[in-house]
C-alpha cells in the first residue's frame, strides 16, 4: 500500500449520475402526464360540474385525505399479498418496492392505450431483482385471483 488514494473510477462516477438524469427523467414524464391530464380534464370536462366537484372537496377537505389513505391501504395490501406469492424473492425486493412496482403498473395501464402495465410490472421486478420468470407467473396469478374475487362479489350481489 503506498498511501496514496487509488483515482475514482470511471464507472464509480457514472453510476450516481445516470441515477441522477434516470431520476430528473422520471420527474419530467410524471410532469408532462399531469400537464396532458390537466389539459384533458379543462378541455372536455363540465366547468361547472368540476367546479361544484372541486367545491364540495374544499368544504370537506377529510373527503380527499380518506381516499388517499383506503386508496393507499388497498394497494398495500396488494403488494403484502404479491410479496406472499413470490416467497423469498418477494422478500428480497421489499414491500415499498413491490408497492412502487403496483403504482408504476397502474399509470402505465391508464395512460397508455391498452394494458401495458400488466406486461410492465414483471419487468420492473426483475429489475428489483426478482426472478423473471417468478415475477411473471405472480402477475398472471394475482390477477387470476382479482378475477375469481369479482366473480365471488359479482354472485353474491347479483340476486340484489
Amino acid at each position: 500500500m503506498t498511501g496514496r488514494a487509488e483515482p475514482e473510477r470511471r464507472e464509480d462516477v457514472a453510476r450516481p449520475l445516470a441515477a441522477l438524469a434516470g431520476g430528473r427523467l422520471r420527474w419530467i414524464a410524471a410532469l408532462a402526464i399531469v400537464a396532458v391530464a390537466a389539459f384533458a380534464i379543462l378541455r372536455f370536462a363540465d366547468g361547472a360540474l368540476l367546479r361544484e366537484g372541486l367545491g364540495e372537496l374544499a368544504r370537506r377537505p377529510h373527503l380527499p385525505a380518506l381516499l388517499a389513505v383506503c386508496y393507499a391501504g388497498a394497494f398495500a395490501l396488494r403488494a403484502a399479498a404479491w410479496r406472499l406469492l413470490l416467497g423469498g424473492a418477494g422478500a428480497a425486493a421489499g414491500g415499498a418496492r413491490l408497492f412502487a412496482i403496483l403504482h408504476a403498473a397502474l399509470l402505465a395501464n391508464h395512460a397508455l392505450p391498452f394494458k401495458a402495465g400488466e406486461a410492465l410490472r414483471p419487468v420492473l421486478a426483475a429489475r428489483a431483482d426478482v426472478p423473471a420468470a417468478g415475477a411473471a407467473v405472480t402477475t398472471v396469478v394475482a390477477r387470476l385471483l382479482d378475477l375469481a374475487a369479482l366473480l365471488c362479489i359479482a354472485a353474491a350481489l347479483l340476486p340484489l
